[in-house]
């Protein structure tokens, strides 16, 4: 996404290559001409036992060779070397992408890759370059429908870099002592990834990251990275600090949509704070569930989105935060929770939902709304630490209806309709809590206030608080303050309680007047 990527691209025409023929050897990938390459002819036994490695890298070669997709039949395969892709065939239009395989399987159930060694990746997948000088990327490989298990080794399960447009689809990712799916970038536009599409894949029981999408601090590059109902269960390992969880990634231009982040281990979604910062995140429709110590911890992005999501925890599985902004050492701007469920049992405690730290936090962009508290509210658990919520407008007003009542309710001589900001009382039996957050409130009713046991001749301040679930009003004589976390006048020894307006007394004690 750097200027040095696009005066690449324009410089040696890469533009007309998308719309120039392709040569010989991609058509054959995608027309269906040429028959799949497949490991048996090569050697491949597939029973589990026998040491698939040489006859899988052939078939690898032979099908990069050809231009022609691998298929792998059902079978385990021991694998006990690194898999080594990188393609045989660059574009004369565009010579810096090379073509990338089609590798596909019988289904993950089926097809099954045993990593039987130590360090590295069963699947390598990359150029060969000296990135340090040049860009080069495989270009539109594809991997679907087979398994990549951990055998007797450390091994991780695929590597990325430098590869653009690569699609993962119906692939498992499990029981790896390494990590599940690296996407590095160590030498910055060089040798970046974009265009990384994962569907349908689930990363299970990862010692290391289940998917580790990071660049090397100062950089950001891994642009365009999409999940789509990808799910991670039992990544990761305890320890301090991060040593690793579910999913670590900090690039630009993520998106998470119906994907699932169950029983992983230290940190579920982690975005390091790191020089070149981590941009645009967008989280749809997923579920942060049972994870333990965190669910998701933020230390550095500009724009964070997320709509649909649950953060769920219980007893058994037990974490100290939904989450966690922490600017110590980095901006974090641009956050925006919107619709959220979250539920917590007593027995998961101390825990705090929401909690934002550090002198880089930009707390005029943070903000969480629409929270949905689901059996919550025990004692050791937090709501709000720190975060803001939008502002409300106040649609509603006082009016004097008789010397004894007056209403509280949408205001007739400006309408615009009947919500009034409202804060919520977390704790049993609507104890004030500091950490209640606002919320915009219908009132489908108007609210009484009686004029019974009010001095005469005083002027009284109205609030408007939340009693357990049920809105309130009461006159007090002392005079509001503003709260600058809310930007709302609220009375001072209690900033649950919302300043709506006053009244004045007659000499009976009556209500004389409103303002």
């Amino acid at each position: 996404m750097s200027p040095s990527r696009r005066d690449l691209l324009i410089g040696t025409g890469a533009a007309a290559a998308m719309t120039a023929p392709a040569p010989a050897f991609a058509h054959a990938q995608t027309d269906g001409s040429a028959p799949p390459v497949t490991p048996q002819p090569f050697g491949a036994r597939g029973d589990g036992a026998a040491d698939d490695t040489q006859a899988l890298q052939a078939a690898l070669d032979a099908a990069l060779e050809r231009g022609t997709p691998l298929f792998i039949p059902p079978g385990r395969y021991r694998v006990t070397r690194p898999l080594v892709i990188r393609p045989r065939h660059f574009y004369p239009h565009a010579p810096f992408f090379g073509a990338g395989p089609r590798v596909a399987g019988a289904g993950a159930m089926l097809t099954q890759l045993i990593a039987d060694f130590g360090a590295g990746a069963l699947l390598d997948v990359g150029v060969e370059a000296d990135f340090a000088r040049e860009y080069k990327a495989i270009d539109g490989a594809s991997f679907e429908g087979f398994a990549i298990l951990g055998g007797g080794g450390a091994a991780s399960g695929m590597r990325l870099q430098g590869a653009s447009r690569c699609r993962i689809a119906d692939l498992l990712f499990a029981n790896l002592r390494g990590s599940g799916l690296q996407i590095v970038c160590e030498h910055g536009d060089n040798d970046a990834s974009n265009m990384i599409q994962l569907e349908r894949t689930r990363f299970d029981n990862v010692a290391g990251w289940g998917l580790d999408a990071t660049a090397r601090p100062g950089l950001n590059e891994i642009s365009f990275l999409s999940l789509s109902q990808v799910f991670f269960h039992g990544c990761g390992r305890a320890g301090p600090a991060f040593p690793s969880g579910a999913m670590r990634w900090k690039g630009q231009i993520c998106s998470l949509d119906q994907c699932a982040f169950t029983e992983n281990r230290n940190v579920a979604l982690l975005i390091p704070g790191e020089a070149g910062l981590a941009q645009s995140l967008t989280i749809r429709d997923t579920t942060f569930e049972n994870n333990e110590e965190r669910h998701l911890v933020c230390s550095g992005i500009s724009g964070l989105r997320a709509s649909g999501i649950q953060i769920y925890s219980n007893d058994a599985v037990r974490a100290r935060v939904g989450l966690q902004l922490d600017a110590a050492h980095y901006l974090v701007r641009g956050v925006d929770i919107d619709g959220v469920v979250v539920r917590a049992t007593a027995g998961n405690a101390p825990f705090t939902a929401f909690g934002a730290e550090g002198a880089n936090l930009d707390a005029r962009t943070i903000r969480v709304r629409n929270v949905d508290w689901q059996n919550f509210d025990h004692p050791g658990q937090r709501r709000f630490d720190t975060i803001l919520f939008d502002h409300v407008p106040q649609c509603c007003a006082l009016r004097l209806v008789s010397p004894a009542q007056v209403t509280f309710g949408p205001d007739a001589a400006a309408p615009r309709g009947n919500v009034t900001p409202l804060r919520l009382r977390g704790g049993g039996g609507g104890a004030p809590s500091s950490t209640g957050e606002w919320v915009e409130a219908a009132l489908l009713s108007d609210l009484v206030l009686p004029s019974d046991g009010l001095a005469p001749r005083r002027t009284y301040w109205v609030y408007l608080y939340d009693d357990n679930g049920r809105m309130r009003l009461e006159a007090s004589p002392a005079a509001p303050v503003l709260d600058r976390a809310s930007g709302y006048r609220v009375r001072p020894e209690d900033p649950t309680k919302l300043a709506v307006g006053s009244v004045v007394t007659d000499a009976s004690g009556a209500f004389e007047s409103v303002a």
